[in-house]
């Protein structure tokens, strides 16, 4: 009988060691595959269309040099 509920036991340990690695692997072609289709899209984006990106949580610690932008001439258009 214990040795019945050692193989269980290790069969167990196994299907769920092998089971985690294969989850995560299948997930994370999931997500590349994403990835690359994203890239694709903006990638072929129309010209003349603009698209504002706004900077991530994580460059706020890189933007600590920042001054400031570069200074477009704005010019009013009356009809």
């Amino acid at each position: 009988m214990f040795k019945f509920l050692l193989i269980v036991v290790l069969i167990s340990y196994l299907i769920y060691k092998v089971g985690g690695f294969l989850f995560k692997m299948f997930f994370m072609s999931l997500y590349q595959q994403q990835r690359q289709s994203n890239q694709r899209q903006t990638e072929t984006k129309k010209e003349g269309n603009v698209n504002i990106e706004y900077p991530s949580k994580d460059s706020k610690s890189n933007s600590k040099g920042f001054e400031g932008g570069e200074y477009v001439d704005y010019e009013e258009i009356r009809d």
